[in-house]
Parts: structure tokens; sequence; C-alpha cells
């Protein structure tokens, strides 16, 4: 199963510090998936799109899709390669939010900057 980020650690045109990398299969995997595909669109969202959290959906060892998300702005990338606004108050996002809260804990910041 590929669990490692690309050789030179950019995800959806950032580059990042990998502070915590978790593999899920099966049944937990499933459910992250429902929850990401849970986070409703939004026309609201503000501009800082400062991504801490990077998704990537394999099937066996294909990359489906891989998605950044800011809970700052409430702005996600899609398959599209655009920025999309989500709202940050759907079922989908507050369980997101709670699920990667309990992996990293809620003092952590993962630092991602714009690739140059």
């Amino acid at each position: 199963m590929p669990a490692h980020p690309t050789a030179d650690n950019t995800f959806c045109g950032w580059e990042a510090k990998i502070k915590v990398q978790k593999v899920f299969t099966g049944e937990k995997a499933e459910s992250i998936g429902s929850m990401w595909r849970g986070m409703q669109e939004s026309w609201m969202g503000v501009g800082c799109f400062d991504p801490a959290f990077i998704f990537r959906f394999y099937q066996k060892d294909k990359l489906l899709v891989e998605s950044c998300v800011c809970f700052h702005c409430s702005k996600i990338t899609l398959p599209d390669g655009k920025e999309h606004n989500f709202d940050p108050q759907s079922e989908g996002a507050e369980k997101l939010l709670e699920f990667v809260k309990g992996i990293i804990g809620e003092s952590q910041e993962p630092q991602v900057k714009p690739k140059n």
C-alpha cells in the first residue's frame, strides 16, 4: 500500500513538512472517504488557503484522489485542480475535523507553504 509522499514532498502544488502520516484500510478508510464526500460545497470562504491536511485515496497501488483541506478558510482542492469552498458546519466537515484532531492532537499545526 503506498504510504509515502512524493519524492519532493509536494501535495496539491504545496510543499509540505509532514508531521503525522497515517494509512487506513478497510472500514476505517471507507469511513474517512464518507466524511470527505460529506463536506458540502458552500459559497462562503475566505482567502487564506493554508491547507494543513492532505488526503490521498488509493485503490490498491493507484492514486485516485489527492485533496488538500484548509479548515481555517473552509477550502478544499478537488480533482479538477481548483479550490472549492465547503461548509465547515456540514456534518461531513465537522466529523472529518474531529477525526484529524484525534490523530494529531489539538495543539499541532502542520506546516505547509506554497510551492514556488
